[in-house]
This record gives C-alpha cells, structure tokens and sequence, in this order.
C-alpha cells in the first residue's frame, strides 16, 4: 500500500492508507469478531486496489469467491456512476445486484445475507421514484463532524447550542464563498503568454476534480500523465505526457511514460477519467481503473 499514489484530492487522506492494514489496525479488529474493518470512505477508496490483488493472485484458487467480490464491486461502481450521472441504465444497477446476490449465495450460502443485502434490492425503486436522485447518506456523514468539532471543545454547557450553532452557520458561509458550480480552474491561476491561456494546479468541472500530477483516460483510451490545468475564454484543457499502454486486464493498466506531450479539451466531465491510483511496476506504471 505503500507504493500507491492516488489522485490529488485525495492525497491529504490517503497518505496513510498503508496503516489500514498495519499490525495496530488488524488488532484493534480482533478485539471485536476478529474481522478487518474500515470506514465506507477509506473503503471506497482502497477497494480497487483490494480487487486489483485478489483478481491477479487468487482468482485460480477461489475463482468462486472472487467472482462474488468482483460482482460486490460492480455494484459499487454502477451506484457512484449513477450518482455522477456517468452512468444512466437504472435497471442495469438491479441486474448487478441480483448478479451479485445470486453468486454470494452459489459460494456462502445465504446463511449470512443481512437487511442491507435485501435493501440493495430496492435501490433501484428508490431512483426511479425520485427522478434519478440517489441517495446518499456518506455526504452527511461527513458533515456531521464539522459541528461535532465544535461540541467537542466546548466546556460552559450553558452555551452549547450557541456556541455550535453560531460556528457551523460561519463555516458554511465561508464555504459558499469559495462554492463554484460551473466549470473553472481551482487554485490559484496564472496567465501564460506563450499558450494565451490561464493555467492552473487543478481544474474542477461537475463534480469531478483533475490535478497536475493526475493520469487520466480519455474515451478513445489515451492515457496521460497532467502536466498542465488550463482555461480559455470558457474552454478547459488538460496538457500532459502521453503514456504507452503494454498490458491490460479487467482491473489494471500497465503503461509506461512517453513524454510525448498531448493535448485534451475537457467541455464535459465524461471527456476524461481519472485513474483511481497507479504505483511503480517493473520500470512501468500499474494502474488500477
């Protein structure tokens, strides 16, 4: 886990993603049932990775069970594209989850199907009835912690309420300052003469955030290391290194730098997708998509 780099928005929380899997982490979880444990966030994060291991070093030996988590995977997938609206055949997230269910059960049994197992049956009812909206309870999660923070340090309990509900009202404030809904630069953004354009560390647009540093995929299925964020007028574009692809499964990339720059106008979030995490190979890159 070391070795892998992820994307830069998620640099700040991932830099100690190899500590979920440390002797400390694996202790706390036997002092419970014994199993490994992670938060939804670190999961949905270290996921690929985990699929990208288990396909490569275990399929032969468990091809059932593996299939089963391959299948579990999918199913994540499909709901975040949904979500994103990258993805738009709702009934598609259903057959993926009668797939899934149907696999778990051929391997495990249904011995251990719990209630979100036969909710995930509903799911797909449930953004049908609310015109595409998927709902989606991690946003609030996260939130939550903001006026928690506050309670947290509080020590006149006279003023609690006060107290928690002046700071959360001034961070969301301070928030919407900095909100910005249509496509743009993030950061802070130099004008280049030689390319007549503002560039940037960073560029965000409909929710999906790209960052020098980044390797991306366009549909045609180039990949590129971003070297550059840039703006003219209101067109966004990416400048970068071109990669060579030398291998592929359904999992992982392997490719190896070109240094051949390349250019790639971003006009809609699906333009471009961001490898989820890439890691040193052999003198080439392993990239898990």
């Amino acid at each position: 886990m070391k070795l892998w780099k992820f994307p830069q928005r998620y640099h700040g929380t991932m830099k100690g993603a190899w500590r979920l899997f440390s002797d400390t982490r694996a202790a706390a979880a036997q002092k419970e049932d014994g199993s490994w444990k992670s938060s939804a966030s670190e999961l949905l994060t270290i996921i690929p990775i985990v699929l990208d291991w288990i396909c490569r070093y275990m399929s032969d030996q468990l091809p059932g069970e593996v299939e089963s988590f391959r299948r579990f995977c999918e199913v994540i997938d499909y709901i975040q594209g949904l979500k994103h609206q990258i993805q738009h055949d709702v009934h598609e997230l259903q057959r993926r989850v009668v797939r899934h269910l149907h696999q778990h059960a051929l391997v495990y049994g249904k011995e251990h199907w719990t209630p979100k197992w036969h909710a995930t049956l509903h799911v797909t009812a449930q953004i049908i009835r609310d015109g595409g909206i998927v709902l989606d309870t991690l946003a609030n999660e996260r939130d939550h912690q903001v006026p928690k923070s506050y309670g947290d340090i509080i020590k006149n309990l006279d003023h609690f309420e006060e107290y928690v509900l002046k700071r959360s009202l001034a961070h969301q404030i301070n928030e919407l300052k900095t909100y910005e809904e249509r496509p743009s630069l993030v950061g802070a953004a130099t004008w280049s003469e030689d390319l007549g354009a503002s560039t940037a560390a960073g560029m965000s647009i409909d929710g999906v955030h790209i960052a020098i540093g980044d390797f991306v995929r366009t549909p045609a299925g180039d990949i590129m290391e971003v070297k550059l964020c840039g703006l003219v007028d209101t067109n966004l574009f990416l400048l970068g290194d071109a990669c060579k692809l030398l291998d592929r499964s359904e999992t992982s990339l392997v490719a190896r730098r070109q240094h051949d720059l390349r250019l790639v106008w971003v006009r809609c979030f699906t333009d471009v997708s961001t490898v989820r995490c890439w890691k040193p190979f052999d003198r080439v890159l392993r990239m898990v998509v």
